[in-house]
């Protein structure tokens, strides 16, 4: 085999290489990226991130959620004896939740309707309640769910509750 075909099979075979390794460099490229517009997606649901496409209608901005602005009541079942309610008592305004009696707290409100929020276990125990519930019921604003305390324990069937917007 001459010099010049010698020279020519390792330029091939490192051609080759280098190929390989620039389409694996380039794959690798592209599943960070793909990780990377998920995870911006995932925040942007959550409201950790601001929405670049709420203006083209894709997914709705944060402001939106100020067709939820007013004053509301909640209410929750009776679960061994003890009922709780409070009237003009939960606020929403500018898609932020918050309650004068510390009902509500760690609120996470989304366009679509869904409610996640903590408070106190409606049992009376000393656990932590987590509230989950979608937008719903008889009037435009408003919210109905169930709940669960992070010791496990609940209000069985009675595990309900409702924020609904005060008419007054």
């Amino acid at each position: 085999m001459g010099k010049d075909k010698l020279v020519k099979n390792v330029n091939a075979a490192d051609a080759a290489r280098s190929a390989s390794e620039i389409t694996t460099a380039l794959k690798n490229l592209f599943m960070i990226l793909v990780m990377s517009v998920v995870a911006f997606a995932i925040a942007v649901l959550l409201g950790l991130a601001p929405n670049p496409l709420g203006k083209l209608g894709f997914l709705e901005q944060h402001s939106s959620l100020n067709k939820y602005d007013g004053t509301y009541n909640l209410f929750m079942g009776n679960v061994h004896g003890q009922t709780r309610h409070c009237y003009n008592c939960v606020f929403i305004e500018n898609g932020q939740i918050s309650s004068s009696e510390s009902h509500i707290y760690n609120a996470i409100f989304d366009s679509f309707g869904n409610i996640v929020f903590n408070g106190p276990c409606p049992i009376g125990s000393p656990a932590v309640g987590i509230f989950e519930g979608k937008i719903g019921g008889f009037h435009p604003n408003e919210w109905e769910g169930t709940w669960t305390c992070d010791d496990g324990s609940s209000g069985g069937t009675e595990s309900r509750w409702k924020i609904s917007q005060s008419l007054t």
